[in-house]
C-alpha cells in the first residue's frame, strides 16, 4: 500500500480533494493523509506517519526549510510538486515531479507510474477513466463546487438538501454523482472533513474538546466523541494526551 500525504495551505485551494478524486477514480492502491501546512506534515513524519508520496504545491522559497526536515526523517520520500507554472520536468534529484495546476487523472497517473511503478500498475484503465472525466466536465464542476462548499462551510449544519440545492441538482442525483467522483457520499465525505479538522484543532490548539466539537459543526458532545473514536480508535482526549506523550520523548 502506498502512503500519500498531501498538504495544501491554500484555503481556497482543492489539491486535497482533487488528489482524493483521482485516487478514486484510478482505483489507486494508496493510503491518503491530509495536513493543513508544512509544519504539521513535518510534525506528522517526525512523530511516525510513515510516507511513500508527498503532494503539495511548489514553494521555492520553502523548500529548504520543508524538505530538510522531511528527508532527515523518512530520506526515501519522493514528491509531486504542483505549480501554476508550465511543468513536466523531474527535478534532478529524480524523486521529485513537477506537475501543472490543472492536471487531469492522466496526468496524475503520469507521475504515480514515474514515482511509485508498483502502484501504478494496479491502476483502472487509465485512458478510460480519464476519456469519462474529459466527457463529465460539467458534473466534475459541480462535485468540486460540492466540494469547495464543504471546506469552506463545513462548521455550519449542512445537509444533503442544501448541498444539492447549491449546484441545481437533486439530492438523489447529487449522492450518486458524489459517489461516482469520490467514492462515497456528500455527508460520509463531510463527516470525515470534519474529523481531520477535529484532529488539527487538538494538535495544533488549547482549546476544549467541547469548544472543538461545536467549530466543526457537531452539535452533540458524546456523538462527536463516537465518531472520533470509531475513526481514530481512540477519544479525543486521549488521542491529545497520546500525542503529547509522543512528542515528549
Amino acid at each position: 500500500m502506498c502512503r500519500m500525504l498531501v498538504v495544501d495551505q491554500k484555503e481556497q485551494s482543492l489539491l486535497q480533494e482533487k488528489t482524493r478524486m483521482y485516487v478514486h477514480l484510478l482505483g489507486l492502491p494508496v493510503e491518503l493523509q491530509y495536513a493543513d501546512s508544512y509544519a504539521s506534515a513535518c510534525r506528522s513524519v517526525r512523530y511516525g506517519m510513515r510516507i511513500d508520496i508527498l503532494v503539495a504545491r511548489y514553494d521555492p522559497e520553502a523548500e529548504a526549510s520543508v524538505s530538510e526536515p522531511l528527508r532527515s526523517a523518512q530520506p526515501w520520500i519522493k514528491r509531486v510538486l504542483i505549480t501554476e507554472k508550465a511543468a513536466g520536468r523531474e527535478f534532478e534529484t529524480g524523486k521529485d515531479l513537477l506537475l501543472p495546476s490543472d492536471m487531469d487523472p492522466g496526468t496524475f497517473y503520469r507521475a504515480i507510474e514515474v514515482l511509485a511503478p508498483e502502484t501504478a500498475r494496479k491502476a483502472a484503465d487509465v485512458d478510460r477513466v480519464n476519456q469519462w472525466y474529459s466527457n463529465n466536465a460539467d458534473r466534475q464542476d459541480r462535485i468540486l463546487e460540492v466540494l469547495r462548499i464543504i471546506k469552506e462551510e463545513y462548521w455550519d449544519d449542512l445537509s444533503l438538501t442544501y448541498l444539492a440545492s447549491r449546484v441545481y441538482t437533486s439530492p438523489c442525483y447529487l449522492s450518486t454523482l458524489f459517489h461516482k467522483f469520490v467514492g462515497v457520499s456528500p455527508l460520509a465525505y463531510l463527516n470525515d472533513y470534519r474529523m481531520r479538522q477535529a484532529v488539527q484543532l487538538l494538535l495544533d490548539t488549547d482549546s476544549s474538546v467541547t469548544a472543538i466539537c461545536r467549530k466543526v459543526g457537531y452539535r452533540n458532545l458524546p456523538y462527536f466523541c463516537t465518531c472520533f473514536k470509531n475513526k481514530y480508535g481512540t477519544t479525543p482526549a486521549q488521542f491529545r494526551e497520546q500525542f503529547k506523550l509522543s512528542a515528549a520523548v
